[in-house]
């Protein structure tokens, strides 16, 4: 300290045998040096000191120093030396102070410069240019200064480096310097900038981020290497996770079976023989499998993760993922995440199912895999979380797969006395859920369940025959259960077995017809579901009790037995209630448990007490709650009448009340000839309305002759005015001559006539409209019933492919009227501009009458004619106007109709009618055609 004080004086200018300034005069005194210093020694020097007090006084030299330290890497980047210096000082100054446990505080003092630093988008462009300087000195203190910057505010720092011109790209090339340091440095910071960050991460892997990431991991030597290769693989799992985008790259750029050295471990051979890895090697294994799961993850789009499961298949992964699954000394951890691997991998994969199902634990012995896998989920000396690994991988390993999930059900069938003397799936099974431990219990019921997928599996578990005891004969494996049930104390086991009781009941009318059977089974759900719950757990009991009600309700095979379904309604009415009843049937649904296991498939937990659902039976439960609360709220309308016993047959009858499963194919039936009938209804609406355009057709040419008629008068009046303007009183009284009166007056009385036959049609045409209309509401009435009743049916009509294609006809009707209304628009301009012209020819009329008035007097009887032919010009005119506001009205009509057809072809469409798109678009056409005509007519 005594040099340092010293060389600190020298740079002030003082001696050491002076009294010594204080830390804050001291900056103060460098301070003012930096700045008003001329000579570039004396500012490097001050700067050297500064970054001697940044440690000891962080806040002074922070406050004081810092915009001056930018400034100087503005104004003298040029020297290496003072370059180094500031940015050396700014990281002692950004960085954030550690505590003794490495915590960090809230409001550190680097926290808040980081924020001062980082309100200048300059400031961050100031410091991605050293990261280009060839110098080590320049770029390694530059690219720390940027690590601790995103660190510190990651999302300030991302906004800035995007908002900087290839400052990305500058980072990239950081991981091909040939100095480690540098290289391993940028890895840092490019992890913390992709956080989050869907941009970046588009960025960062399109520069070929993932090569050069599995290149550095290749040198660093896979799994031996160090820390640089698990930062390497969590760079790459930032890339990826929840971004499809970089996962197709991934993909499709072949980068897959890149990762098959890194797996490609030396296992012991020798079984019992404990792995000897280090810390470091575990973990890098550990962040390779999350890399592969995230690749596989359920969440992916199902076409995308199908794709990466070939994939791995194909290039031998799945090989290398089951040895490490079935490796002698394994870690647990490493175990337990290897399982999780396995079981994403072949989640849903035929081909990866059947490569597990041919694995054989241990090489030399005929034991399958999938045993080895129930023997670690039932065993109660196994962590919990490989136990509920080991369950995950059992249910991805029958997912979509019914032959693998008859062949465990087969298991538990009678069989011969060599095949009963080795160890099965099913024995491994009934031996867990026999077991005194709760956890044995709940796996081996979940495990059950997810064999169940079928009615028929359900019935072939039906033949089960088991003894509880040597001395007790062998009951049925339904009733063993519900026994269990009855008899035992523990929640968790309680919820599992009613889990597999409601998975098995659901959907076979035979199941619930032996459950129904035996009147005791009944009298004990009914006391659960009666009984006041004084706890959480008996809550639970209470809603899987009305739950298993509410499935022999729906399910109910319709047969005599004792427990009938309208004694089953009877007690969920006024024993239990039916808002009791609901009641309890949401409180499982909106339970902690219930909502952690929906979020995700793989079985989480980190305690025994916490293990209740599973993410399959959440799905199961809001299916069956669905169609349970149905049949539920129309309890009113389901008690049967005295006089007549209730329809089955019919359309109105809800499903799951008086309709049963068997029922549901005659309902559809007399849904199908309900929408046969409405489209014929409609092909004979289709009809009239095309008879209607032909009518309008022959209206709008009638218009059109009308119109030239018009046009011809118009242009044998302007002669007329240009006549009278030209000569004078006698010439032009003589012009008109009786030949002409006589040929104008015919005209007249020709058109006269069109006009009475033109009137006569339109009258026509408007009691037909009518009667269209009148068929039209009958139709709307009949689908508004045909509506309500499927409303209430339990299948769905409409599937969402034909709500998406529904919705892109709705948008292409919505463009299509759009058109038709600037058409409209641009029609009615130009009447508008055709009624001004007419308005200005009676304007000149008015001026030429006014002017031959004096003149026209002397010759009475040629005047008269005169007269009588200009007042039949202006009762012609009249009429002109009044029979182009009706054809007007009648195209709105038209219009009003083809919209109403329209809406009838969409309700239809709802019903599930198939409506031809060409038939649309062909009167679309049509209708664009005959506007185009009517507008072409206007403006002649």
């Amino acid at each position: 300290m005594e040099f340092f004080s010293k060389g600190i004086n020298a740079v002030l200018g003082g001696s050491g045998d002076t009294a010594q300034p204080t830390g804050v005069e001291t900056i103060e005194r460098l301070c003012d040096r930096l700045q008003s210093a001329t000579l570039l020694d004396d500012r490097r020097d001050a700067v050297r000191a500064l970054r001697s007090l940044s440690k000891k006084f962080k806040l002074e030299v922070g406050t004081r120093a810092m915009d001056m330290l930018l400034g100087v890497l503005e104004r003298d980047k040029a020297d290496v030396e003072m370059t180094e210096l500031a940015l050396e000082t700014l990281c002692i100054i950004v960085t954030q102070d550690v505590g003794e446990n490495g915590e960090k505080p809230e409001n550190d003092l680097g926290l808040q410069f980081t924020e001062i630093l980082l309100k200048k988008q300059s400031n961050v462009s100031l410091l991605l240019g050293f990261v280009e300087e060839i110098d080590f000195h320049v770029k390694w203190p530059a690219v720390k200064v940027l690590k601790i910057l995103a660190s510190n505010k990651c999302t300030q720092m991302q906004e800035h480096v995007l908002g900087c011109p290839m400052g990305i790209s500058r980072l990239m090339d950081l991981l091909s310097d040939r100095r480690e340091i540098i290289r391993n440095e940028s890895v840092l910071v490019l992890l913390s900038l992709t956080k989050g960050n869907a941009q970046i991460q588009k960025i960062v892997a399109f520069e070929n981020a993932f090569d050069r990431l599995l290149d550095i991991i290749m040198e660093e030597g896979l799994t031996d290497g160090g820390i640089v290769v698990e930062d390497c693989i969590l760079l790459i799992q930032s890339l990826l996770k929840s971004n499809n985008l970089n996962q197709n790259f991934f993909r499709e750029a072949s980068l897959i079976p890149r990762l098959v050295p890194f797996l490609n471990l030396n296992l012991p051979s020798k079984p019992g023989t404990a792995v000897s890895w280090d810390l470091q090697k575990i973990s890098n294994i550990l962040e390779m499998l999350k890399l592969i799961r995230i690749l596989v993850s359920p969440v992916n789009p199902q076409q995308a993760t199908a794709a990466v499961q070939k994939t791995v298949h194909q290039c031998g992964l799945m090989k290398l993922l089951c040895a490490i699954m079935f490796s002698s000394g394994m870690p647990s951890h490493v175990l337990t995440e290897a399982i999780n691997t396995v079981a994403e991998v072949m989640r849903g994969s035929p081909p990866n199912q059947e490569f597990f199902s041919q694995v054989k634990v241990p090489p030399d012995s005929p034991r399958p895999a999938v045993l080895a896998v129930i023997t670690s989920m039932v065993t109660e000396k196994q962590p919990l979380e490989l136990r509920c690994a080991a369950l995950y991988c059992f249910q991805c390993y029958l997912l979509k797969n019914p032959v693998y999930q008859a062949e465990v059900v087969a298991t538990l069938l009678p069989t011969s006395a060599d095949a009963a003397q080795s160890v099965s799936a099913g024995q491994l099974l009934c031996t867990g859920l026999f077991s005194p431990d709760q956890l044995s219990v709940w796996c081996a019921s979940i495990a059950l369940s997810s064999t169940l997928s079928s009615t028929l599996q359900k019935e072939q578990l039906l033949r089960v025959q088991l003894a509880a005891a040597a001395d007790q004969s062998p009951m049925s494996l339904l009733q063993l259960c519900v026994n269990l049930l009855a008899q035992g104390n523990n929640a968790q086991s309680r919820v599992a077995l009613m889990m597999l009781l409601t998975t098995w009941l659901a959907g076979c009318a035979p199941c619930v017809s032996v459950f129904l059977s035996n009147q005791a089974n009944m009298s004990f759900l009914t006391g659960l579901a009666e009984h006041e719950p004084d706890s959480e757990q008996a809550s639970l009991l209470q809603g899987f009790s009305c739950l298993i009600l509410g499935i022999c309700l729906v399910h109910h095979p319709g047969t005599n037995l004792p427990y009938t379904k309208e004694t089953l309604r009877q007690i969920i009415e006024h024993r239990i209630g039916a808002d009791r009843f609901i009641d309890s049937l949401s409180f499982v649904s909106q339970s902690e448990q219930f909502t952690r296991a929906a979020k995700h498939p793989q079985p989480g937990y980190s305690k025994i007490d916490n293990v209740l659902f599973d993410h399959a039976y959440t799905v199961f439960f809001k299916q069956q709650t669905d169609l349970i609360l149905k049949a539920v709220n129309t309890l009113g309308d389901l008690s049967p009448s005295t006089d007549s016993p209730p329809d089955r047959t019919s359309p109105s009858a809800p499903s799951g009340s008086t309709a049963t499963v068997e029922d549901h194919d005659n309902i559809i039936m007399n849904y199908k000839e309900l929408i046969r009938d409405q489209d014929q209804q409609l092909q004979e609406m289709r009809k009239k309305l095309e008879g209607l355009g032909g009518e309008r057709d022959t209206a709008l040419t009638s218009n059109r002759e009308q119109s030239k008629t018009v046009e011809s008068l118009l242009t044998q009046n302007a002669e007329l005015k240009q006549l009278l303007e030209s000569r004078n009183l006698d010439a032009n009284v003589n012009a008109v001559t009786s030949s002409e009166v006589t040929q104008l007056r015919q005209q007249i009385s020709d058109l006269q006539a069109t006009q009475t036959n033109l009137e006569t049609k339109l009258k026509e045409r408007d009691v037909q409209l009518k009667h269209v209309n009148d068929e039209l509401s009958r139709s709307r009435r009949i689908e508004s019933d045909a509506r309500r009743s499927l409303e209430s049916s339990k299948d769905k009509i409409v599937s969402d492919i034909e709500q998406e294609k529904l919705q892109k006809e709705i948008s292409g009707l919505k463009t299509r009227v759009q058109e038709r209304d600037s058409q409209i628009d641009s029609v009615s301009h130009e009447r508008d501009q055709m009624q001004k012209m007419i308005k200005d020819l009676e304007g000149e009329i008015k001026k030429l009458q006014e002017k031959s008035a004096a003149e026209v007097s002397s010759n009475s009887t040629e005047s008269v004619a005169y007269k009588e032919l200009q007042q039949q010009f202006e009762q012609l005119k009249a009429k002109k106007e009044t029979m182009d506001k009706e054809l007007e009205d009648l195209l709105i009509l038209l219009n009003e109709n083809d919209e109403k057809q329209r809406k009838l072809k969409e309700r239809l469409r709802k019903l599930g009618q198939e409506v031809s798109d060409e038939e649309d678009e062909d009167e679309d056409d049509d209708d664009d055609d005959d506007d185009e005509e009517d507008e072409n007519d206007r403006e002649q």
